[in-house]
This record gives C-alpha cells, structure tokens and sequence, in this order.
C-alpha cells in the first residue's frame, strides 16, 4: 500500500482531499448553526420553490452524511479503478463527480437556510 502510485500524484489527492474537506467543512457549519436554527426547518422545497416538506433540524445533517457516502463509494471505486485496473481517467472522473457532489450538497444546504 506504501508503494502505491496514488500517494505520488497530486491530481488524486488534490481530488480526493478537497472532496474529503469540503465534506467536514460541511458537517463543521451545520454544527456551527445548528443551535440557532429553528424548532422546525424546511427540507424539500417543491418546483414553485416552497416548502414541501420540514422537519427537525438534525434532518439536514442528511447532506453531510450523503456526501461522506458518496466520498467513501467514490473513492473506494476510484482506488480500485486506479491502482487494480490502472484506468486512472476513470478514477480521476469520480472523484471530480465527488468535488460535485460535496459542492451540491453546500448549495443544498445553503439554499434550506436561507
């Protein structure tokens, strides 16, 4: 594992890590905000752009979780795709689809607080 050609290129954890800090980024400002947060949060809003559905707002910790799955499959994935496979474009466009998706989830989140 110590001599894999994942820890000698930049591109992977440059990919892998921002995702990874985005992620915990995004656990940090929910926790941050989370005790000033209403008893009821929006989750969902609806095409018209009103909420469909609300609930708690330990529902909105959804997100985070979402995209450490998302990391975690990804990266798993990507590794292998990676170092078993040595298709590295392959790795390379899931872990750029793991940036985007920690970046939607920000919007996701930003857009419910708002």
């Amino acid at each position: 594992m110590a001599k894999w050609d994942f820890w000698r290129d930049r591109w992977s954890q440059l990919l892998l890590g921002l995702a990874a800090l985005l992620d915990l980024a995004l656990f940090a400002y929910l926790a941050a905000v989370y005790g000033r947060l209403p008893e009821e949060v929006p989750l969902h809003f609806n095409r018209a752009g009103l909420p469909d559905r609300t609930g708690v707002p330990s529902g909105l910790f959804v997100l985070p979780l979402a995209g450490l799955l998302a990391w975690l499959a990804n990266g798993s994935v990507g590794l292998f795709f990676y170092q078993a496979r040595r298709e590295r474009p392959v790795a390379y466009i899931l872990w750029g689809a793991t940036v985007a998706i920690e970046l939607a989830a920000w919007l996701a989140l930003v857009g419910l607080l708002a």
